[in-house]
């Protein structure tokens, strides 16, 4: 059975189900309402409970249809991301970094509110859940029940649900209680929902029995661990134990911690208790606390205040010596060298034998330090080293060295900042969103990113440190490409030779980061657009449109403006200023001798339909007549006219020409040939533009016929998002998912650069997309599409307007770098909470 098949039925099913059960929903929610207005004591509660019936009653439609679209996006992404490696992170440890502060209670509250609503659908769906979670496990060959990698789990009623209200923009109060009530009353229905979803996987052949795969676990105790040891991180489920993380910040009974947070507790609420228990069994995080921390601050405080994410806290001041502990630079510590690394102490002095440095002494200075950091980077992690221990789990090296390196500190800050960078690789092991093989190219960094924050102080400050760009650039281009397979292998292969270039070097190279850095920004940006030849072409289509586009515009001003004080009809004025401006443009793709000739025809003919008084025009005339007709028959021919219009454009020109030669005098004066010629000296000299000038973002729909003549010249096949084309569907889309007048494109189009991983609604299906090219010109956009062989074209007008509707989103909430540092704070923030609790 191919699982998605599979799962495709069951998806018919539980929509029909779901439209079934929806239609009840209101008249339940209403009722419950009616009975909490009866009991409400407060004047206030029961207004808010009145007006949110009535936006039910009045709203009913509208919001079931949302809950239907929303219901289907987000089966969509959930059908893909089935047991796979992709999936957008969803839980508090894991929101934007621009809601860090303590006193941001409202996206906690928000949080627990959709975590206990989530809960109640899990609660009322009891066995027929389990018994899903199981088939789903067992069609996909899995040992292990993961509620997560169900596409039908209660999530998404609860998310769509939320996402549904959201997007109706009513009150907060009134907002809250319509989830409320709504979950509520789809609750009864939750458990016939997934009946039905059982019966048809049970049609289909899918048993609900757990797979098991009997494996040999190799003995820790026997299996060599290299230079670095063992690190027995073990990890009860995917993704390094994120349930437990999950679980924890949802409020359920967790792990046992002190009232003081250590680096144990946060390796616990990282990967699990099990894996924790196992390190600490070898050793490796005995004296695990904070020692360099004053006990005055709390831990996510002082990780705020050391990413420059600090909002007030400290008092006023500089450095990190108000949090740092008093007694932390004094306290005893092990003379010995640790023996670990005297080999590369010993490589130090035969580099340096003038030094005087001795194996006896005590080094504790920055610069043995850092220097035996960029050995350890680049003689320990080689391509050789097995990054995974026995569970296949990847190793946290700071952390196993973590006592040698203490042991060459002699102050304070420079223990809190092993620990630190030892926390943010935990981290970055722990986001979803970093495709597995990377997390192990960024585990061979370790060491260099360590001597990095001790050397300097920005990287950890500095939201745009190139070492912080690097590491979330590379991560959100390969999460983009992944859409594009074209060009998945070739990024792979330019990232490999990145992380190698890393590999040779240290942070005592100059401007090691900012080259590969900006080295590889600029190949993102070419690669993009010209590896793939369908991509290429669809770019340089939008950019030879909008030059025509432009040189149309130029020629016919170059018409218009000498015609302004000239009497002459205004349709001639108008087939001058517009058609035969386009001729012009047709003519000069084909030769510039062409083009001067259609340029010298416009005060050619005006001066041909003056009147002629005198027998010297009238003969001039003659004479230029088959030089005018033949020039005039060509341009008609470029601009395709059919023979009524061509016809009758004749017909106009031979009674004008008629009337010229029968006027013996004129009411005014006449210009002369070369006076016209003069007049049009600009045209005469017209040069074609090389490149487009100017803004174009609202030029889209006039640009539009000059893009399809130019693909379809080519022969290009390509696919349009754009307003004009989904005109059609204006009357289809509920009111409430047209775009918002609060919404406020600018943030978007900040994060829109050319890899950026999307996620659309694209012919009824939300699918993955990689942005390839952006229009300088604010114009259009290119993207792939995955399931989409063709490149598609986006006015970034209309891609907007979807980011407003819902219908559009960045897979990613935020860099990379900024994601693992917010992961970081929210940790140590709930290990500081659930101590003070307990």
């Amino acid at each position: 059975m191919v699982p998605r098949e599979v799962l495709g039925a069951s998806r018919q099913v539980l929509e029909q189900s779901f439209q079934a059960a929806i239609e009840n929903l209101v008249p339940h929610a209403i009722e419950a309402l009616f009975a909490k207005a009866s009991s409400s004591s407060s004047a206030v509660e029961q207004a808010t409970v009145f007006q949110t019936r009535y936006y039910l009653q009045e709203k009913r439609q509208a919001i079931l249809e949302k809950m239907q679209f929303f219901l289907r996006m987000l089966l969509d992404r959930g059908l893909e991301t089935s047991y796979a490696h992709f999936r957008p992170a969803s839980n508090i440890l894991t929101q934007q970094a621009d809601s860090l502060s303590l006193l941001d209670s409202l996206s906690f509250e928000e949080t627990l509110r959709f975590n206990s609503i989530t809960t109640l659908l899990r609660n009322q769906a009891d066995q027929q859940l389990n018994e899903l979670n199981l088939r789903i496990s067992t069609l996909f060959g899995q040992e292990d029940i993961r509620e997560r990698e169900n596409p039908f789990r209660p999530y998404i009623f609860a998310r769509c649900i939320e996402q549904a209200i959201e997007s109706m923009r009513f009150e907060p109060d009134i907002a809250n209680l319509m989830v409320i009530q709504l979950s509520d009353a789809l609750g009864r229905s939750i458990g016939d929902i997934y009946q039905q979803v059982n019966a048809d996987l049970a049609r289909q052949g899918v048993e609900a029995k757990l797979v098991l795969k009997v494996s040999k676990t190799p003995d820790v105790s026997n299996t060599p661990g290299g230079r670095f040891g063992h690190s027995a991180f073990a990890n009860t489920a995917s993704h390094y134990g994120r349930a437990a993380v999950v679980a924890a910040a949802s409020g359920f009974p967790s792990m046992t911690m002190s009232s003081i947070p250590s680096l144990r507790d946060f390796i616990s609420l990282q990967r699990g208790r099990a894996a924790c228990a196992e390190l600490n069994n070898e050793g490796q995080l005995n004296d695990s606390e904070f020692s360099w921390k004053s006990d005055k601050f709390a831990l996510g405080d002082v990780l705020r205040r050391i990413f420059g994410k600090d909002d007030g806290r400290f008092p006023e001041g500089s450095g990190y010596t108000q949090f740092l502990s008093p007694t932390g630079s004094s306290k005893t510590q092990d003379l010995s060298f640790p023996a670990a690394l005297l080999p590369l102490l010993k490589e130090l002095q035969s580099e340096a034998a003038t030094s005087g440095m001795l194996a006896s002494e005590r080094f504790a200075s920055q610069s043995v330090l850092l220097k035996l950091l960029g050995k350890m980077h680049k003689q320990w992690v080689t391509d050789t080293t097995d990054l995974r221990n026995p569970r296949g789990d990847l190793r946290n090296l700071l952390v196993e060295q973590r006592l040698n390196l203490r042991a060459l500190t002699d102050k304070p800050e420079q223990q809190m900042m092993i620990d630190v960078v030892s926390m943010l690789f935990e981290s970055v092991f722990a986001d979803t969103l970093i495709t597995p093989e990377l997390k192990q190219s960024f585990a061979r960094l370790q060491f260099l990113y360590l001597q990095l924050a001790l050397m300097d102080s920005s990287f950890v400050l500095a939201p745009r440190h190139p070492a912080r760009l690097l590491l979330s650039r590379i991560a959100s281009v390969m999460l983009a490409v992944t859409a594009h397979r074209a060009t998945e292998r070739e990024f792979e292969a330019e990232i490999a030779k990145i992380f190698k270039t890393l590999a040779r070097h240290d942070c005592e190279v100059p401007g090691l980061f900012e080259r590969i850095h900006s080295r590889f920004d600029i190949y993102v940006e070419k690669e993009l657009r010209v590896q793939d030849k369908a991509i290429r072409r669809a770019v340089k289509s939008v950019e030879e449109a909008q030059l025509r586009y432009q040189e149309q515009n130029r020629l016919s001003l170059l018409i218009s403006r000498p015609l302004m004080d000239i009497p002459l009809a205004q349709q001639f004025k108008n087939f001058l200023e517009l058609e035969w401006a386009r001729a012009i443009l047709l003519a000069a793709r084909q030769s510039e001798a062409q083009m001067q000739r259609f340029c010298a025809f416009v005060p050619d003919v005006i001066w041909s339909i003056q009147p002629k008084p005198g027998n010297e025009d009238r003969q001039l005339l003659a004479d230029k007549l088959p030089e005018l007709k033949s020039c005039l028959q060509q341009g008609l021919e470029l601009l395709n006219w059919n023979n009524f219009k061509q016809n009758a454009l004749y017909g106009w020109l031979n009674d004008a020409h008629q009337k010229a030669l029968n006027t013996a005098t004129t009411g005014g004066a006449l210009l002369s040939q070369v006076e016209l010629q003069n007049r049009f000296a600009l045209l005469l000299r017209h040069i074609p533009l090389l490149c487009s000038e100017g803004d174009l973002s609202g030029e889209y729909a006039a640009i539009r016929p000059f893009l399809g003549a130019v693909t379809e010249e080519i022969d290009l096949a390509v696919r349009y998002m754009e307003l004009e084309a989904h005109s059609s569907e204006a009357s289809s889309i509920p009111a409430a998912l047209r775009p918002g007048k609060s919404f406020n494109p600018k943030p978007i189009m900040e994060k829109l650069v050319c890899g950026t991983p999307l996620e659309i609604q694209y012919e009824g299906n939300a699918r993955r997309a990689c942005l390839h090219w952006i229009d300088p010109q604010a114009c259009a956009l290119v993207l792939s599409v995955s399931g989409v062989s063709e490149p598609v074209i986006a006015e970034q007008k209309y891609l907007l307007q979807q980011f407003s509707r819902s219908q559009a989103r960045l897979i990613e909430p935020g860099p990379a770098f900024e994601r693992v540092i917010t992961t970081m704070i929210r940790t140590a923030d709930h290990l500081e909470s659930h101590g003070q609790s307990s």
